[in-house]
């Protein structure tokens, strides 16, 4: 029993060896990237944080001209969703 518990719980045996190099720190990677790969980094930061900003406008908009309460919640939604 203690043979097939033993079969059982061993690890799989990889047929792949693993490479021991260092990865690079962040530092390094960005030094060794392409002034390409850079552009599009700094453009997609800049599009998540204007998304962030235009949600937190909705946000503003939707607390300020809804009085309802019921709409209001109904329209939490719609605010927290579209960013995502």
């Amino acid at each position: 029993m203690a043979d097939l518990v033993g079969s059982i719980l061993r690890g799989k045996q990889s047929s792949y060896e693993i490479n021991d190099t260092e990865l690079p720190t962040v530092k390094q990677w960005f030094d060794e990237m392409d002034l390409y790969y850079e552009g599009f980094i700094v453009f997609s930061t800049v599009c998540t944080a204007l998304v962030i900003v235009i949600s937190f406008l909705h946000l503003y908009y939707v607390l300020r001209y809804i009085s309802n309460e019921h709409i209001q919640t109904d329209l939490y939604y719609l605010v927290f969703m579209f960013p995502v």
